[in-house]
């Protein structure tokens, strides 16, 4: 272990090595003036040298914190560079100061530490240097209090020092022997740690140079123990954990990676394959390092993440002021980030239902397709024009197109003001309730308020009264999101985001909660309902199927990539896809809907851009191939290939919708189109706006009702699915459609998020009869 460090005076010096992004040139301010010697003298009794080249900190702060040392109303003062990472430590040891320097940024990289210097010289010299920057400065308040300041430090005295030197304390902890299990790789260190000299006061700061103690870390290597590295443990295990997180998010992509990294003349270096295989490296040199391969991701990066745990445990047991060190913190937070990813792919393994005819019988009659699509057949289109005419208008301050709802006879608008209805055949305020800001999901004839605190409102859309109130977590890294399940065979429940990563179901009649789930992902939920069963993707590599009567998971997919899209479903499949989009690989999955039974697992060339689209026989998934955006079709039961066509706007954002055998989508850039389903050829297309002039509403789903196709775009046009002709619209001076709705009488309702309302109903044609 590392020997006690010495007396001050006796201990030796790290060499002064600097690197360029440290030494900087005076400001153009002080190029200006005469030659400083004062300045020059005090660079050379803090480093060692004083040719004007290296950075100080602000003159002012350095002769507050070496004055506060001097009489003893501190024990210790850091001082930021402001350009760069670096900073200067200087703590209290009888009558020197201990001075040290360091790079401050992700990895410490020790330049100088525990110079001893005197305190009485360190006083005169800034002091001196003090004098001498306020006589070439021009006269002013700061130039006033900096020389009160070296006033001060000349006349000060250095107090008499009362406390003891703190004595480090070796610690030991991680493997102190070899495992007895079969992990072939485990680390240990040992670490001399002192009390810091820091206030025992409530505030939170990062205080790099408590870290920058001297240990010894080894590792075991199928029982063969070898010395890494010697000297500062926390730089060490800082780049390990660097390492580490770089391998994580290559092996969630499924993306090669070799890296290299360094701290002092410790060495880390990783070679990740497509596979998985891992190949590690570590140590001081050749002759004292560690090279295993053949690894698997789980049994090369949990032993590093123990060993940063069991550092961060073992510093703070010592030294309880250190649970307030930010750098500490932010170290155990990202341990516990990486450890939780790793173990949720290797974790949770998938798992089959085996009663699925529980919920199939529950499925009566054949689910629909679903995802951001919609089925629906033209027959009986309008063959003559139809003709919109305004109703009313309303103004609304504050209106949010999401929380806009057509619920039954009227419009239900929540604001972060207020929430209220209009009646849909006129406009009139049926109710207003004033509330604070929040958000609103409608769930059936309730509408769910949920405050930031967390508190939930229940209200009835009838009159806006409040029946039931419930609590949950605030919702953290990420915006509330819910749904609303249940029917039939399962009580109506309100499923909604809450915390970091937790799903809750809460029964809208009652406002008890039913169940809760937790995602061991990342918490960025991909919902997709189907029936009774609630399809789950959390970030991670895994879908869950949940019930959504009881709570119980059906079924659970982990797949060797990760799932951040949402799935979608078509008759009893479930359709998922692995990859981030434009990642370079892919998978397209079917699973059985109520057992979870693989059907295929397709590869793809690269990372899906968007969810898959079902239809009754295929899926559609956009991707870049060679370049090219291109919309490749799937055959639903087989996962086999059927074509691959240019993307016609579905993967920059495109809304689109099943009609028939053709495929419309509705672009950002004002464009629709029919894909025929079968060959992939495009049926017909029309521009509805100018993409370079005209706004784009903020959703873009078109609505298909009475055979006729509602098209929102910079207004909003009605056109003929089977050809693409304009049989309606555009609507002249009216909103912009972020909100659209039709309903079962052919009426249209538009809202803009400027607080406008419309609505519009067919005027009555006159049609030539022949008897």
């Amino acid at each position: 272990p590392p020997s006690v460090p010495c007396p001050p005076r006796e201990r030796p010096m790290t060499q002064l090595n600097i690197p360029d992004r440290v030494v900087t040139s005076e400001p153009a301010a002080m190029l200006a003036v005469a030659k400083r010697p004062h300045h020059e003298a005090l660079l050379s009794l803090l480093f060692g040298r004083g040719d004007g080249g290296l950075e100080l900190p602000a003159l002012t702060d350095l002769v507050a914190t070496v004055l506060a040392l001097a009489e003893g109303t501190s024990r210790k003062g850091i001082l930021p560079l402001s350009s760069s990472t670096a900073e200067l430590s200087l703590v209290r040891r009888g009558p020197h100061a201990l001075l040290s320097f360091y790079d401050g940024g992700p990895v410490p990289q020790i330049f100088l530490r525990d110079r001893p210097i005197p305190l009485t010289r360190l006083l005169h010299c800034c002091s001196a240097a003090a004098r001498e920057l306020c006589e070439q400065t021009t006269a002013g308040p700061a130039q006033t209090a900096a020389r009160r300041l070296a006033e001060r430090a000349a006349c000060a005295e250095v107090a008499i020092d009362q406390l003891p030197v703190a004595v480090p304390t070796l610690r030991r902890a991680g493997a102190l022997c070899p495992p007895r299990d079969d992990s072939p790789l485990a680390f240990g260190f040992s670490a001399q740690i002192s009390a810091t000299d820091s206030p025992h006061d409530l505030s939170s700061r990062a205080d790099v140079h408590a870290l920058l103690f001297d240990g010894e870390v080894w590792g075991y290597a199928h029982g063969r123990r070898v010395t890494l590295a010697r000297g500062p443990v926390f730089p060490v295990v800082m780049r390990m954990i660097n390492a580490a997180r770089s391998i994580v998010e290559a092996w969630e992509n499924r993306r090669a990676a070799n890296l290299k990294l360094k701290a002092g003349d410790f060495v880390i270096a990783m070679r990740l394959d497509r596979t998985g295989e891992l190949a590690l490296t570590l140590g001081a040199s050749p002759s004292g390092a560690i090279t295993l391969a053949a690894l698997d991701v789980p049994s090369a990066l949990l032993p590093i993440l123990r060993l940063a745990s069991d550092l961060a445990r073992t510093i703070v047991s010592s030294d309880r002021s250190q649970s307030r060190n930010l750098r500490l913190v932010a170290l155990r937070d990202e341990v516990r980030a990486l450890r939780r990813v790793v173990r949720a792919k290797s974790d949770r393994i998938s798992f089959t239902n085996q009663d699925p005819d529980r919920l199939r019988a529950s499925a009566v009659p054949p689910i629909p397709s679903t995802a951001a699509i919609h089925t629906g057949s033209a027959a009986g289109a309008p063959s003559a024009k139809l003709r919109l005419s305004l109703r009313f208008r309303a103004e609304v301050d504050g209106l949010d197109a999401a929380s806009t709802f057509l619920c039954g006879d009227r419009l239900v608008v929540a604001t972060p003001r207020c929430q209220l209805a209009l009646c849909r055949d006129s406009g009139e305020l049926l109710w207003i309730r004033h509330v604070a800001a929040s958000t609103s999901v409608m769930a059936g004839s309730a509408l769910l308020c949920v405050g930031p605190d967390g508190e939930i409102t229940f209200s009835d859309i009838a009159d806006g009264e409040p029946y039931a109130r419930a609590r949950m977590t605030p919702r953290v890294g990420g915006a509330l999101s819910g749904m609303v399940l249940g029917g039939r065979t399962a009580p109506p429940v309100a499923v909604l985001t809450e915390g970091r990563d937790r799903l809750v179901a809460i029964d809208v009649r009652t406002g008890e909660p039913r169940w809760r789930f937790r995602s061991r992902g990342r918490g960025n939920f991909k919902l997709t309902r189907a029936g009774r069963i609630l399809l789950v993707a959390c970030g991670d590599s895994t879908l869950d199927a949940i019930d959504v009567a009881t709570g119980d998971i059906a079924w659970r997919w982990s797949d060797p990539g990760r799932i951040v899209l949402a799935p979608t479903v078509a008759r009893d499949m479930a359709i998922a896809v692995s990859g981030a989009p434009g990642a370079d690989r892919g998978a397209l999955m079917g699973l059985d809907l109520f057992s979870g039974q693989l059907a295929f697992r397709k590869e793809l060339e690269t990372g899906p851009l968007t969810s898959p689209i079902a239809t009754d026989h295929s899926v559609l998934v956009p991707s870049i191939e060679a370049g090219e955006v291109r919309l490749s079709s799937f055959d639903l039961t087989s996962g086999a290939r059927r074509f691959s066509v240019p993307d016609p706007g579905i993967g920059e954002g495109g809304a689109p919708l099943v009609v028939d055998q053709n495929l419309v989508i509705n672009t950002p850039g004002g464009q629709m189109s029919a894909l025929d389903l079968t060959t992939g050829e495009i049926r017909w297309q029309r521009n509805l706006a100018d993409s370079s002039r005209d706004d784009v509403p903020r959703r873009l789903e078109p609505v298909l009702r009475g055979g006729a196709l509602f098209v929102p775009s910079a207004s909003v046009h009605v056109l003929r699915p089977s050809d693409g002709s304009i049989i309606g619209g555009p609507i002249e001076g009216s909103v912009i459609p972020d909100f659209m709705r039709v309903d079962e009488r052919g009426w249209l309702y538009l809202a803009e998020e400027s607080g406008h309302i419309e609505a519009y109903a067919p005027a009555p044609s006159l049609r030539l009869v022949k008897g």
